[in-house]
């Protein structure tokens, strides 16, 4: 495709964009994102502001609490707890306060369990007052993203580029191959296999790579959760001292920054190692207690995994999966060769890329990006062409399915090059660029 037609074909996708001009602020720019609103309006800026801080820093929701008796918030609860004795549903917000929300206002959720813990499990607006030194909530509002499959399936339609491209440039960023190299397997946390399962993977790359930007902006968009550090056990599943639920219960995701700094904490990663691997393969995630309050719920919860990381010792890698296994044994103390095969993909990017540069200042809306990749999900088309045996057979053929459905027309061949790590996307990439199949 031409330099020119490229051109035309990104002036099309701009009519469905919009601009992201505003200051730094305490607001994260993900969340701003996630309310078109605040981007345009100073007033309703202002109000979100106000209301991000309640709901997420400690310091000024007491003194808001101690001000003024009834405030709104904004926040992404970080544990639900049904409490019988009350007979009260708890959430917790980040600034850490417990707030109290009655059973008769879960109408105003959704009409069945699902569907509540789903809205309680992403943002929500929330009108709470003080009483002594309880906050009970007077209204809620679920502020759960929605999906805009009419105007995807236009975007789709419409401009002629990859839906890989089209992602990308939807996320911010310009027209670039290496903006396309480095998010392409990124952008595989946000699909399942064609049989349903989650795809994990793990990338490594240099740093000003634009890894916590992707992974607030998956937080908004499709509710994961982002660590940059081990979690415990209670954080991870459950505490089970207060029955309060952990993040593979609230969140559709989640993704692990700075895993190669988990060594620091390597008593904490022995602890919740194994069940790391149960959850990633069997969807269960169980803790064993002597004293506990109450038990994990008995649900499989399929949650795509992410690793994020600088190169460090892999920088000099020579067989990527090998290489990964004896670097992060030796590290963390554990056999790594258990989380190395669930990992559909391992991205060693030894290339330079500084991803500030490509911000354009432009993004799709959330709804839009989200019916994009609905969309592109039901394109997935099973595929059994892999030669590869074992768990890398599937890795391989879900990969292969996906990249298809993303644009290319690629040969299992180059994707089983990829997952079992004879070579990497530095230089295979290309390779897959060359069966691009919308556009030409």
């Amino acid at each position: 495709m031409s330099e020119q037609k490229i051109s035309n074909e990104i002036n099309k996708l701009l009519n469905y964009m919009i601009k992201v001009d505003v200051p730094d602020g305490e607001v994260p720019l993900e969340v701003l994102i996630a309310f078109p609103k605040a981007l345009e309006d100073e007033n309703f800026r202002e109000r979100l502001r106000r209301m991000w801080l309640i709901g997420n820093n400690r310091e000024y929701a007491q003194l808001a609490f101690l001000k003024t008796r009834n405030n709104e918030m904004v926040f992404r609860p970080t544990s639900i707890k049904v409490d019988f004795v009350r007979n009260v549903i708890v959430l917790k917000a980040p600034n850490r306060a417990k707030l109290l929300l009655s059973p008769a206002k879960l109408k105003d959720i959704g009409n069945d369990i699902e569907e509540v813990l789903m809205a309680l499990s992403d943002y929500v607006w929330v009108s709470a007052y003080r009483r002594k030194k309880t906050l009970i909530i007077s209204k809620i509002k679920p502020l759960h993203g929605t999906i805009n499959i009419e105007k995807a399936k236009e975007v789709l339609e419409t401009v002629d580029l990859t839906p890989l491209e089209i992602l990308c440039l939807g996320l911010g960023y310009k027209w670039n191959l290496n903006v396309f190299r480095l998010l392409y397997p990124r952008l595989m946390l946000w699909f399942k296999g064609f049989d349903g399962r989650p795809i994990h993977i793990a990338q490594f790359t240099q740093p000003n790579s634009g890894k916590t930007h992707f992974g607030l902006r998956s937080e908004t968009l499709f509710n994961f959760e982002y660590l940059n550090e081990v979690p415990t056990k209670a954080r991870l599943i459950m505490d089970s001292r207060s029955g309060e639920l952990g993040i593979v219960y609230l969140r559709d995701g989640v993704i692990f920054d700075e895993f190669d700094k988990w060594h620091i904490s390597v008593l904490r990663v022995m602890q919740v190692y194994e069940n790391l691997l149960t959850g990633m393969e069997q969807g269960k995630w169980v803790r064993g207690t002597t004293k506990a309050v109450a038990e994990a719920p008995d649900i499989r919860r399929w949650l795509p995994i992410g690793f994020f990381g600088n190169l460090g010792d892999l920088a000099e890698y020579r067989q990527i999966r090998a290489d990964f296994i004896k670097t992060y044994t030796t590290l963390l103390n554990v056999d790594a060769s258990p989380l190395c095969d669930r990992l559909a993909l391992i991205d060693i990017c030894t290339e330079e890329i500084p991803i500030t540069e490509y911000v354009s200042g432009y993004v799709l809306p959330d709804s839009v990006l989200r019916g994009i990749v609905k969309l592109v999900q039901e394109r997935c088309k099973p595929a059994n062409e892999s030669s590869l045996k074992g768990r890398a057979n599937r890795h391989s053929n879900v990969i292969t399915s996906l990249t298809r459905a993303l644009g290319f027309d690629v040969k299992a061949e180059v994707i089983d090059t990829i997952v079992s790590g004879n070579d990497s996307l530095d230089f295979q990439f290309n390779e897959i660029w060359k069966t691009r199949t919308e556009g030409e």
